[in-house]
């Protein structure tokens, strides 16, 4: 994350943004453990930061059946893009440590597309559930 900017935007829809938040602190986290090279830490981070969003994720993929949300199979797809590309550089960091394309993942891209996922989908997503009033979570 860009140092002084904020790590990611509010959707106006309190559940995901709680959700967003938590994520927001994983990677923050992720970071700093990536920059200190621990390796064994840069693991359970990482791990950490999958397991979240693949929880998130799922969330977000109950709220959109529920719903019927029109753009639900291309939001879908992002997040099949985004954790194949996770699980990726997850057996990358097993395979090799923390390599300088490793670190520009996790320090530049992941965060930057994190970012970038709110406000490309998670926006929608958001003003959809608003306007269809819901209020809380599913389940």
């Amino acid at each position: 994350m860009t140092s002084g900017s904020q790590p990611y935007t509010s959707t106006g829809f309190g559940p995901i943004d709680d959700e967003h938040e938590a994520l927001s602190l994983a990677l923050a986290a992720l970071v700093e453990t990536v920059n200190a090279g621990n390796v064994e830490e840069v693991r359970q981070s990482l791990d950490g930061v999958i397991r979240g969003v693949v929880s998130h994720f799922s969330h977000e993929e109950e709220l959109m059946a529920e719903l019927a949300y029109p753009p639900r199979k291309r939001h879908e797809e992002a997040h099949a893009v985004f954790v194949a590309d996770a699980r990726r550089f997850q057996a990358e960091l097993d395979k090799t440590g923390v390599t300088p394309n490793f670190r520009r993942w996790a320090v530049g891209r992941l965060p930057e597309w994190f970012r970038y996922h709110i406000l490309a989908h998670d926006m929608g997503l958001a003003q959809h559930l608003l306007k269809a009033g819901v209020t809380a979570a599913v389940g």
